[in-house]
This record gives C-alpha cells, sequence and structure tokens, in this order.
C-alpha cells in the first residue's frame, strides 16, 4: 500500500484556505460523483465558503464513478471556477470503494476525508471534523448525521 508523504508540521498549515491545485494542500477532500450533475455546484459553493476563511489549504477530488449524466461536463465548468477542484473520472462505474481509492491515489494533502455529493452532509463541517486531527488529538475522527434526515437532493430518486 502507499502511503501519502507527511510534510513538516511546521509547514502544512502555513498558508491559508483555498489553494490553486499547484500548491501542496495540507487537507484533500475525497468525493465520490455518480450522477450528480443537479448537486456539484452547490457542493462547491458551499465549500469555498467552508474553507475560504480556514488556515488550511484544501484541495476537493470528486471521482465521477461512470455519470451518465452531465456530471463530468458540469465538473469541467466547476474546475475553471474553483482552482482547488480536482475531477478524476472513471469512464465506467466501479463502485465507491474503487472511487475511494482513485480519490485517494490523486490526493496530496497529509489529511483524507471522505464526503458524500449528495448534499447528505454540509461541507461547512469538514473544518470542524478535522480539527482534532490538526491538533494531533486523533488520528482518525468519524462523523455521523445528528438530527433530522433532510438531504438537499437524494441521487438517484425519482
Amino acid at each position: 500500500m502507499t502511503s501519502v508523504p507527511q510534510a513538516d508540521s511546521g509547514q502544512r498549515f502555513k498558508a491559508t484556505g483555498l489553494q490553486a491545485a499547484s500548491s501542496r494542500p495540507d487537507i484533500s477532500i475525497l468525493v465520490p460523483a455518480k450522477d450528480e450533475a443537479e448537486n456539484l455546484p452547490l457542493f462547491m459553493e458551499q465549500a469555498s465558503a467552508a474553507f475560504a476563511s480556514a488556515p488550511q489549504r484544501y484541495e476537493i477530488i470528486v471521482i465521477d464513478d461512470g455519470s451518465v449524466d452531465d456530471s463530468w461536463n458540469v465538473l469541467q465548468q466547476l474546475a475553471a471556477q474553483y482552482p482547488f477542484l480536482r475531477p478524476v473520472r472513471h469512464g465506467v462505474r466501479r463502485g465507491i470503494a474503487d472511487a475511494l481509492r482513485t480519490g485517494y491515489l490523486h490526493s496530496r494533502g497529509g489529511i483524507l476525508v471522505f464526503y458524500p455529493a449528495d448534499l447528505q452532509y454540509k461541507p461547512e463541517d469538514i473544518p470542524r471534523l478535522v480539527a482534532p486531527i490538526i491538533a494531533d488529538e486523533s488520528d482518525i475522527v468519524a462523523g455521523y448525521k445528528d438530527g433530522k434526515y433532510e438531504k438537499a437532493f437524494v441521487s438517484g430518486a425519482k
């Protein structure tokens, strides 16, 4: 198994917020997406707002897992708007495990976050989710849905 190289902790958190894809990020958000063309613009808008004032550098890797809707074209347009977005594409559906593996292989951050594209969870929670890892209080963190289930869109629902 390949590991993500860790930067010196003194160097890891000096830049702030959103960085172009050419800068090494501190945190990589892995976002598997299948037929999420409707959700992706709002997801990216919310992510941009959530990370804008964060002291860490973020990148979002959206893995289009064989979508048959317009997800890939939407991702291309969004990548032009959000330089911290790195879209990756599976030509055919390979499943969530393979999508996460592909995201991992394309990631550059020292902290990895798995996040769904369907807006089941809000990107504004990500900085709080990774805070214990950044503070060296935890090696792994898991989140859970608290309260009522209110997804903005349900993937594949008609």
